[in-house]
């Protein structure tokens, strides 16, 4: 297959890609518009309630994201803290940003090259960025970056002997208020010009697809806001409801019997108190006035409970996290039990990225060194996704480090430390022992 074939391929894959990643990008930012609401409430609404955002969908991704913290790598069996410092130097969005767009588009990616002998790696939008794998062996075997600049679109291929640059032959329309945002008008598949290509050192893509807890059918994954989408909106819907009754029943409603109905010129009923007394008087004994009994909003409040039960069955999000339980205290055990579900769905995360994240220090190691990534051992240290009560865990590790079976390195790491935070504690315990000592001579 020739490079502009791949080319128009690549460029079609991501056009239809970049549709399903907007949809979910306004999804997360609660920018939906408002579901199951019939035409007659629209009618009542008039232009007070454009838009309600009952964002648990954007919950489920940032409860989920928070509990995924790498805090390492280890090379060969060995935290490589330099490895580490160039990393987080250099993941200028870090990796959290990219576990958090993994989560709501269902895949991300990090690009990884050299500057100046030292790696580079950085976060890639998935409505830039696309990667194809081989079926066989399931290792990216090409990839496109696609941005747009001043008018004019800028293409990158990425293939294992070779990287090629292109630019668009045709002007690419743009919003003139963000000249230089890579969010674009339609692209053409075809028309490019190659404007260079340099030679891939690395021998594989340098584009690593982060990919959330897709089927084997699903090779670019699926959001996490997917399963409870309809629920959400479901939900919304209720809450609408509830505000279109409550504004209706927010004065009281009258009635009136045995009275003559007053008609105007053109033979229309009208409330004859209308805008005139606050009083409701009349002259005729068959008269009765009375009041309807107010709305009772119990109901929704029980229908939008029910939905938010079938969230937090669907998303794992805790009851307290849902405000299910917010008026009762809970203790450090029952919320740890309560986390079950959701820490049993990062721990499933950490493995899922973690894997990525190996590529991504194989790569940075084999720029760094120019060793093979392929002979390179690397696995990636993440912290304890579960709630911790720091008086227990700490009354554990000093017993477990007094009695020897654990030395202080490993009573340290079940702390919770990451390796550099371990190794500036030994650190300073080094320099405290050696000052007491000459203070001791």
């Amino acid at each position: 297959m020739t490079q502009q074939e791949d080319l128009q391929r690549l460029n079609t894959l991501l056009d239809t890609r970049e549709g399903d990643v907007r949809t979910w990008e306004a999804r997360y930012s609660g920018n939906v518009p408002l579901a199951f609401i019939p035409p007659a409430t629209r009618k009542k609404l008039g232009d007070r309630l454009q838009s309600l955002s009952i964002n648990f969908c954007a919950l489920a991704v940032d409860a989920l994201s928070e509990r995924l913290r790498l805090q390492g790598f280890t090379v060969d069996g060995k935290a490589d803290l330099a490895l580490w410092e160039q990393f987080n130097r250099t993941m200028d969005a870090g990796a959290g940003q990219v576990h958090l767009d993994a989560l709501a588009l269902g895949s991300v990616y990090v690009s990884v090259w050299g500057d100046g002998g030292l790696p580079v790696a950085l976060p890639e939008h998935p409505a830039q960025v696309v990667a194809t794998t081989n079926p066989m062996t399931r290792q990216v075997d090409s990839a496109l970056k696609r941005w747009a600049v001043n008018g004019k679109a800028y293409a990158v291929l990425y293939k294992r002997d070779k990287i090629t640059a292109f630019v668009s032959d045709s002007y690419v329309p743009q919003d003139a208020t963000t000249p230089n945002a890579w969010s674009i008008g339609a692209i053409p598949s075809t028309g490019w010009t190659s404007t260079g290509s340099v030679p891939n050192p690395l021998g594989q893509v340098p584009i690593v697809p982060f990919v959330n807890s897709g089927r084997l059918t699903q090779p670019y994954g699926v959001s996490e806001m997917a399963g409870i989408a309809d629920l959400n909106d479901a939900l919304t819907k209720i809450l609408v409801d509830m505000l279109v009754t409550s504004e209706s029943s927010a004065q009281p409603r009258r009635w009136a019997t045995g009275i003559e109905v007053e008609v105007d010129d053109d033979g229309n009923a009208y409330d004859p108190w209308e805008g005139r007394t606050t009083t409701a008087q009349s002259e005729s004994p068959e008269a009765k006035f009375g009041q309807f009994a107010p709305s009772d909003l119990s109901a929704y409040r029980n229908a939008a409970e029910l939905l938010v039960r079938q969230i937090g069955a669907l998303s794992g999000l805790p009851p307290q996290m849902l405000g299910l339980h917010a008026d009762s205290a809970m203790s450090a055990d029952a919320i740890r039990a309560a986390e079950a579900s959701l820490v049993a769905k990062a721990e499933q995360r950490q493995r899922l990225f973690g894997r990525s994240w190996s590529e991504v220090a194989r790569l940075m190691i084999a720029v760094r060194d120019g060793r093979d990534p392929k002979t390179i051992a690397v696995q990636p240290i993440w912290g304890d996704p579960a709630s911790r009560s720091v008086a227990q865990e700490s009354d554990s590790a000093v017993k477990l480090f007094a009695s020897n079976l654990l030395s202080r390195r490993a009573a340290l790491a079940d702390l919770g430390k990451s390796p550099d935070e371990i190794a500036a504690i030994e650190r300073d315990a080094a320099r405290e022992a050696a000052l007491a000592q000459m203070v001791a001579e």
